[in-house]
């Protein structure tokens, strides 16, 4: 038997590729079978009203810096975020938007439930379990886009949410009370979320 540090270290790369190879599934499950109906775009053949259309998230591989004394590693854990949980809300029936959307992170719609508004997603990755810092920094920007780019626009309030790396305690409670919905991934690759998220059902109660 390999030694304990070793055999975690497997079982969770296992896990890992076990999540991804779900995620990719469901999205097999949205593609169209050969009686469905097609758009052309620009030669391009895309499946009509396909919910993945314009989600574009970055590349969430590591990467390396060099630095004094050194090469160090650095995780995209942010756009690994967003891209799973893109992934996730195509099969509770939203359409994630990233292509166009900069600076916001996420951009939902749902055009069955609500063809108006919006839902305004900040991702944040909680970095060395300070969720105090993550929680001010999306407050802040959800605050400030859905303003400068919703409502001095003319568009209606879009809804909030927030979304983190891992629990946010308490204050999930906080962002309730300002109107804010909160998602966080959970120990099992999963997701849970506050009240209202539930409400909106893009996840499951916490």
């Amino acid at each position: 038997m390999p030694e304990e540090e070793v055999l975690a270290g497997d079982l969770l790369v296992a896990s890992l590729l076990l999540r991804d190879a779900a995620a990719g599934h469901r999205v097999w499950l949205q593609q169209p079978t050969e009686n469905e109906p097609i758009v052309y775009e620009r030669e391009i053949h895309l499946p009509a009203d396909d919910p993945l259309d314009r989600f574009r998230p970055n590349d969430s591989s590591d990467y390396y810096v060099h630095i004094k004394g050194g090469r160090r590693r650095r995780e995209r854990r942010h756009e690994e975020l967003i891209k799973d949980f893109g992934l996730h809300v195509v099969t509770r029936g939203y359409q994630p938007i990233t292509q166009g959307m900069h600076p916001r992170d996420l951009v939902l719609r749902r055009p069955a439930v609500d063809r108006q508004r919006s839902w305004l997603v900040e991702g944040k990755a909680v970095k060395r379990g300070n969720t105090t810092q993550a929680v001010r920094e999306a407050v802040g920007q959800l605050y400030e886009y859905s303003y400068y780019w919703h409502e001095k626009r003319s568009e209606p309030k879009p809804h909030l949410v927030a979304l983190f790396t891992e629990d946010i305690g308490h204050y999930a409670e906080y962002l309730e009370e300002r109107g804010i919905a909160s998602i966080w991934r959970t120990e099992g690759g999963g997701w849970a979320g506050s009240p209202t998220a539930v409400s909106w059902d893009l996840t499951s109660a916490a």
